[in-house]
Parts: C-alpha cells; structure tokens; sequence
C-alpha cells in the first residue's frame, strides 16, 4: 500500500473510531506498518514497534499482513486476533474477544465482506465466506458460510434471519 493508498484508508478508520484514541492510534499504526513490504528500509523495526503496541499495550492481534478495507471499526479492541491470512471488506465493525482464523495451521481463512458487524467474543474460523450485510451474533461459533445479510447467532452459528443486504442499515459509530 503506498502512500496516496494509505492516506484514505487511515481517514476512514479514524472517522469510524471517533471517541477511541487508543483504537484511532492503533489502525493508523497498523496502516503505516503495512508499508513495510514497500521496499522500506529495516521492515522489521516497523512490524516491531507496531507489535509491542498492538499485542503488548491494546491487547489486539492485527498484524500488518492481514488484508482491511478502509474503513474498520473497532469496539473495544482487547483480546481480538485476526490470523494474517485474513480477508476483511471495508466498513467491518469488530468487537473484543473476536477471534478470527484458521481450524488447523496453515488451514484456510475466513473472508469477510464489507458492511459486517461482528459480535463481541464471537469466533470465526474456517475457510469459509461471511456475505456483505451480515450481522454476527455476541458469542456465535461461526465454521460455515454465511449469506449474504444473514444475521447468525449460537454455538454452532445457526441463520436467525435474512435481510436484503441493501437495505441493511449501516453500524451505528463510535461518536463522542
């Protein structure tokens, strides 16, 4: 991601993550620690300091190598882990505890499409597609695709309704 590509994602972030300094502070690090593949002098020192701060201060598991569109909010980050070979769409909200990944090493991961709220402590793991629009419940297990504007709750996740992905009204933000 260069520099013009970088600058409208942070914008999005930071607009999305009004009244959370620490989270505002985090995705903006973690856009700039993306860089690091660029031909960036020392990369490791980057990912480095981007790592004490996100795992050792946030508490969130981000890593640089993982795929966001712009626009991610985050919900009190603490103990989120998103695998590296992660994909998340623009416009996602994800809150603590949720756990992103794989089922076994080196398994597949999740895609997740844009426009997606994630439940806190919800678990999403498998190669597997979460569709535009779709609402994961607080505490949902979620190992198979989820349609588009879906909304899926319990332990395994199960449908609990179905809306047309357009008409799904857009996450309330972080203001204040």
């Amino acid at each position: 991601m260069n520099t013009a590509g970088l600058l409208p994602h942070v914008f999005q972030d930071w607009n999305n993550n009004r009244g959370d300094p620490k989270i505002r502070l985090l995705l903006a690090f973690f856009r700039w620690s993306q860089r690091r593949s660029e031909g960036a002098r020392r990369p490791y020192v980057r990912e480095a300091l981007y790592r004490l701060f996100s795992e050792l201060v946030v508490g969130t598991e981000l890593r640089p190598e993982t795929r966001v569109g712009p626009g991610l909010t985050v919900y009190h980050g603490y103990g989120l882990v998103v695998n590296d070979a992660v994909r998340i769409g623009s416009n996602v909200t994800l809150r603590n505890g949720v756990v992103i990944g794989n089922k076994v090493p080196d398994g597949p991961c999740p895609v997740i499409e844009d426009h997606v709220v994630v439940g806190a402590n919800a678990v999403i793991i498998g190669g597997l597609t979460v569709g535009t629009g779709s609402q994961i419940g607080a505490g949902a297990v979620v190992t198979r695709d989820v349609p588009p504007g879906a909304v899926v709750v319990g332990n395994p996740a199960r449908v609990l309704e179905r809306q047309d992905p357009q008409t799904v009204p857009p996450p309330v933000r972080n203001v204040g």
